[in-house]
């Protein structure tokens, strides 16, 4: 099982698991194109960033940050 890190933040991006990596990498597009709508990603200070930008890391579940 996977899940995903926000390495942006410093936190979880979703509490989601998923069993393959391709799985969470479907999983990252997604996210990512919710905040295209909008045309930026706000961070935790409120920089704004292109959503292409977040660092997003796909890590096994049971990884300790």
């Amino acid at each position: 099982m996977y899940t995903v890190f926000n390495t942006t933040d410093g936190f979880f991006a979703t509490q989601n698991e998923f069993p393959t990596v391709q799985e969470a990498k479907n999983w990252i597009t997604e996210f990512r194109n919710q905040y295209r709508k909008q045309g930026y990603y706000s961070t935790s200070d409120r920089t704004r960033i292109s959503p292409d930008e977040i660092d997003l890391t796909i890590l096994p579940t049971n990884h300790t940050i």
